[in-house]
């Protein structure tokens, strides 16, 4: 019988089945609260409405204190328009909160945001006392996935704000590209792209950041190596409205020029790893885990040229090297 191989499963689905749960809970008048509804301060209370949480998925939705919520600050998201929360508590004060958030234990009595930093915030515009929410016991990872996979659900976060996601999955947590797209459910070139964004300068990110810049344009003048050409063609990009397409012959010529200095060249039509810094990372983290040691690699000047750095830390562990390589050690 052919053997099965058991994948670990996607927690889109999971999350996704949550977040569309429509909970229609109006935020309680101090005088009449239901008994249910309240939070005792004891840690035995505590623990019993984490396990009821646990229990029932979605249905255990308890009152919090809006002051005893705390953002997560790993959360992707860093920009909230004003305009838009100003819009959603004017609908939380005139029908409540549609959708509870999810809230994870936290130190001194405080409960982290994992999901709806947005109803949360617009929460405390309109001057809420409590806030309806559903409490999990998440790990740090889990917590990063789901606050990603909500984002990414709704299509809130931009570019580099899904860059620095993906980036913080690969570096907190020694997850791979593949790792990541396969949590996320999107391709492992998906997760490449994103991350060569972050070696844009900031001033570009930044630009990409607040929409003047579209991601394929950031993708397209991500081929060019030098930084001040880089941020020249961002500008020249923003001020001029040059289309995706009309960047991509300009990096072409200079690229075209630039190599005849024997500058690294980014050939969009080449698929290589040297030169492009997150494949590099991928690259070193995947052999890492092969050989049980630091593995740096170096692209070299020329186009296609680089070195390979292995650390041993005995005669052991460098014999180990050499067999793996398939050197023979027999005198």
């Amino acid at each position: 019988m052919a053997e099965t191989r058991a994948r670990s499963p996607r927690l889109g689905k999971g999350l996704s089945a949550l977040l569309t749960q429509t909970v229609q809970v109006k935020p309680p008048k101090a005088e009449t609260k239901p008994e249910q509804t309240k939070i005792p301060t004891d840690n035995t209370a505590t623990e019993t409405v984490v396990e009821a949480a646990q229990h029932k998925p979605g249905d255990a939705v308890v009152y919090l204190p809006i002051e005893q919520i705390v953002p997560n600050p790993d959360q992707p998201r860093k920009q909230f328009d004003a305009e838009s929360l100003q819009g959603l508590s004017q609908s939380i004060k005139a029908d409540g909160i549609m959708q509870p958030v999810i809230v994870r234990p936290g130190a001194d009595d405080t409960f982290q945001i994992v999901a709806g930093e947005r109803r949360w915030r617009a929460s405390q515009i309109a001057e809420l006392q409590t806030v309806p929410a559903i409490i999990r016991e998440l790990s740090d990872q889990q917590t990063a996935e789901w606050s990603l996979i909500e984002n990414l659900q709704r299509e809130d976060l931009n570019p580099i704000e899904r860059a620095k996601a993906f980036d913080n999955l690969t570096r907190e947590f020694g997850m791979s590209h593949s790792q990541v797209a396969d949590r996320v459910g999107v391709q492992r070139s998906t997760i490449s792209n994103y991350l060569r964004l972050l070696e844009l300068p900031q001033e570009v990110q930044q630009l990409v950041s607040e929409g003047k810049l579209s991601n394929g344009q950031a993708k397209s003048i991500a081929g060019l190596s030098d930084p001040n050409q880089q941020l020249d063609l961002a500008n020249k990009a923003v001020n001029q409205s040059l289309s995706v397409r009309a960047l991509e012959k300009l990096v072409a010529q200079m690229n075209e020029k630039t190599d005849q200095g024997d500058t690294p060249q980014y050939d969009p039509n080449q698929i290589t790893t040297l030169g492009k810094r997150a494949h590099i990372q991928d690259l070193q983290q995947q052999i890492s885990q092969q050989l049980g040691t630091k593995v740096q690699i170096k692209p070299g000047r020329k186009k296609g040229s680089g070195s390979l750095a292995l650390d041993f830390y005995s005669l052991d562990q460098f014999d180990t090297f050499l067999q793996k390589l398939g050197v023979d050690l027999a005198e």
